[in-house]
């Protein structure tokens, strides 16, 4: 909590609007908050249970089912400093209210079926969204996309199931529409497998979206990986000098490039053990570098073009097999010279002026390029931007499969429904109607306090 022009204190439950009642009187001295609408907005005071007056506040009366919760909520606003806060909000426990816990108001609105589960981690990825299409797709998420696509393949996935135990119970009654089942069915379930592999696809997009990526800048002293990291986040973020080895310390910096927020990380200069050789500081500032490089999930590895390629820079190339690296040629300002591709295979090459800029809007687009798959803000779908919905969506994608292959082995329909309601239960567990206290714990404790 930090000082601000106003602070809102939020109470919600059956006993919260005679709990504030208790405590508020409007501009005549009366206490109005008990028989109000919902809707009602009131200036008056705030006083403490001993009827001492703490502040001018304004207070809002939502009422069940038609509030953020679904309670009947009251909403004080009080004047933001720290100790008048902390002195209103110790009069509204001592009156009977108590401390909500982390995320327990979007909670209680999950738990009174006013949003669904989606939609309540989507309040959380709104609040800490670090760039517009991290924003704009939990919005949409926050709007109910993703819950009423999830809902629309749970209802084919029920009706099929349905449709067989029916006709298992009364043959006779269905046998015009067992003909054929079989091959409708498979029709069935590959339109639904189709929609969820779609989703599935852009899952890793949706995540970087939402968390980012970590990405390790390196490459062998004096390369330009300060200024790299300076040009940037357009700050002088890390110290620059002509000298190797100025950087002993992993230096870190969170940046929007091309929709995607990169966590840089700029890294010691990795060398070894030449004529000019690292003192026990730099050699901890190295062993870091490295650290920083195995635990990236993009690589921009810096080469200096004005001095020639050596066996140190195809090695620590070697290093990052397997991560996404861009190679940047830099100091284009002070040559000419060109990287070849030989020494650094399967590498996206920009060439890049670190000091003044030059090639940086094409550094975005590779980087663009190499992160997404698609333009998240052009997209009209949601796009999938957490674990625990993508690895939900691949037990139900694994469930479906396992039915293809049952109807292909010539299985009784007697199984089908075991395939069919275990997709079914995983992809309810997405939007909170197939889960446990465990779960739903889980979830709100990542909240923080007041939401």
């Amino acid at each position: 909590m930090a000082p601000a022009g106003i602070g809102i204190i939020r109470i919600s439950g059956n006993e919260a609007v005679h709990i504030v009642d208790r405590l508020f009187t409007d501009a005549r001295g009366e206490h109005v908050l008990a028989s109000a609408p919902g809707g009602f907005f009131r200036y008056g005071h705030i006083s403490d249970p001993r009827g001492q007056r703490l502040d001018e506040v304004m207070a809002a009366v939502f009422r069940a089912p038609h509030s953020y919760t679904g309670e009947d909520v009251v909403e004080l606003q009080c004047h933001g400093g720290l100790l008048l806060l902390t002195r209103v909000l110790e009069a509204v426990l001592s009156a009977g209210a108590r401390c909500a816990g982390p995320g327990e108001f979007t909670k209680r609105a999950f738990l009174n079926g006013r949003i669904d589960l989606t939609q309540a981690e989507a309040v959380m990825d709104v609040i800490a969204a670090q760039n517009e299409a991290a924003l704009q797709n939990a919005g949409r998420q926050l709007g109910g996309v993703l819950r009423d696509r999830i809902r629309t393949l749970r209802e084919d996935l029920l009706h099929e199931s349905a449709f067989i135990e029916a006709a298992l119970d009364d043959p006779e009654s269905y046998e015009e529409e067992l003909a054929g089942y079989n091959e409708r069915l498979v029709a069935v379930v590959r339109e639904i497998s189709d929609a969820i592999e779609s989703m599935i696809s852009g899952a890793e997009d949706g995540i970087r979206l939402r968390n980012g990526v970590r990405c390790a800048i390196i490459g062998r002293p004096n390369a330009g990986k300060s200024s790299l990291l300076n040009l940037l986040t357009g700050t002088e973020r890390s110290i620059v000098t002509p000298l190797p080895g100025t950087t002993r310390d992993t230096v870190e910096e969170s940046v929007n490039i091309a929709g995607i927020t990169l966590h840089l990380i700029d890294t010691a200069g990795i060398r070894g053990n030449g004529t000019d050789a690292p003192d026990a500081v730099e050699l901890l500032g190295i062993g870091r570098a490295r650290q920083a490089l195995a635990e990236a999930e993009l690589v921009l590895f810096v080469a200096d073009t004005a001095v020639p390629v050596t066996e140190e820079d195809r090695q620590l190339y070697r290093d990052a097999a397997g991560k996404p690296c861009i190679v940047i040629a830099n100091k284009t300002d002070l040559t000419d010279a060109q990287l070849s591709p030989e020494d650094f295979p399967g590498a996206r090459i920009v060439r890049l002026s670190a000091r003044t800029g030059e090639g940086l809007e094409e550094l975005k687009e590779a980087v663009s390029t190499l992160l997404l798959h698609a333009d998240p803000l052009q997209a009209d779908e949601i796009v999938i931007a957490s674990a625990r919905h993508k690895a939900l969506l691949q037990e139900a994608q694994e469930a479906l499969s396992h039915l293809t292959e049952t109807i292909a082995a010539g299985l009784s329909e007697d199984f089908y429904t075991v395939d069919l309601m275990n997709a079914y239960a995983s992809l309810g567990t997405i939007i909170g109607e197939e889960v446990g206290d465990d779960l739903i714990d889980a979830v709100f404790s990542q909240f923080c306090m007041g939401k």
